[in-house]
């Protein structure tokens, strides 16, 4: 199975994953933590020992914090990203400040699948410099579905914001709300999205 988790076709990888998981965890736990496979393998062998027990996560944070993000191509950063997000409640002040080292050069980014899959995770990390910055990626914006992602991920921060960060923050929300479209919950959604923004308000 281990050669395939690194397949360049994604439906043999997702197999190989799938049966990863099912089967002893003893027989590959060791391998999956301490092999020396191409990032694409190790990223799908973390990701199925996550699923296998999430009790893992601690030790998977140890492995990604090892990895040098800025060396690897989107798609792989943007999978590390997605396994920090799964693992980073277990992670202790230490770790939270490596993971931080390793996605603070990353953002913003060119790239708006990479700011996608990353203002989550700083904003949780460093709302004093993350908010200002998605803020930034939020005014320049012109995709609704990227604008209110952004909308979102920001409403329960409570540090990093400035009375003008604020005031451009409940701006875009009321932009957003003139979107056309066929999505008939989005005033639903926004509404919640400002609910919760107003109540993180000193």
């Amino acid at each position: 199975l281990w050669p395939h988790l690194g397949s360049p076709d994604p439906r043999i990888r997702y197999a190989a994953r799938i049966a990863l998981e099912h089967q002893p965890l003893e027989r590959w736990r060791n391998a999956a933590l301490t092999g020396n496979g191409d990032t694409l393998t190790l990223l799908t062998g973390w990701t199925a020992l996550l699923h296998a027990d999430d009790k893992q996560a601690s030790a998977i944070l140890s492995q990604l914090t090892k990895l040098k993000l800025k060396e690897l191509g989107e798609d792989l950063i943007i999978q590390a990203a997605h396994l920090y997000s799964l693992c980073l409640p277990e992670a202790d002040p230490t770790t939270k400040e490596a993971v931080l080292n390793q996605l603070r050069p990353l953002y913003p980014n060119q790239s708006d699948k990479l700011n996608w899959a990353l203002a989550p995770l700083l904003i949780e990390l460093d709302p004093e410099q993350a908010v200002g910055q998605t803020i930034q990626l939020l005014e320049t914006s012109d995709d609704p579905i990227q604008t209110v992602h952004y909308l979102y991920q920001l409403r329960h921060a409570k540090a990093g914001w400035t009375q003008a960060l604020r005031e451009a923050y409940f701006r875009k929300i009321g932009e957003a709300t003139g979107y056309i479209g066929d999505s008939r919950g989005l005033p639903r959604t926004l509404g919640r999205i400002k609910k919760d923004a107003l109540a993180t308000l000193p």
